[in-house]
């Protein structure tokens, strides 16, 4: 007999987990693991979990908001390629659905903790006026 110890996850031992708890496949259904989408899917989760700290870090709950957040980026990324290649001629309906597609990419990442940090660089629009209001005080 063994000593390796077996995680239970939901009751049941490590044999008797799905392959996506396992980490040996990404969807429940086989998908060709060579397309472009696929692979920039699985590059999004890597980036995506190694800016929280690595998948040991994170719950099932994050994970799964990770995969949606890697989704949508392929999605809109996909939808950039046609509105570059239809060279403006876009219909308001694939606009609308970019937009709201962004913002619940938007919110995700902001759930995750994955917003645009602020640099120390980074100065509001009100820093700037404020900034360029005190020199114009001066000149006079």
């Amino acid at each position: 007999m063994s000593n390796v110890r077996r995680i239970r996850v939901g009751g049941r031992n490590g044999n008797n987990r799905s392959k996506i708890t396992n980490g040996k496949r990404l969807f429940p259904v086989g998908t060709d693991a060579r397309t472009a989408w696929h692979r920039r899917f699985k590059d999004l989760i890597g980036i995506f979990t190694d800016d929280l700290g690595g998948s040991d870090s994170l719950s099932e709950g994050k994970k799964g908001l990770i995969r949606r957040a890697a989704t949508l980026s392929v999605q809109l990324e996909l939808m950039e390629a046609s509105f570059a290649d239809a060279e403006g001629d876009v219909i308001p309906d694939q606009l609308d659905l970019f937009s709201r597609l962004s913002k619940s990419l938007r919110l995700l990442l902001k759930e995750l903790g994955l917003e645009k940090r602020k640099d120390k660089d980074d100065i509001t629009p009100l820093d700037y006026m404020r900034r360029h209001h005190h020199e114009d005080d001066d000149d006079e």
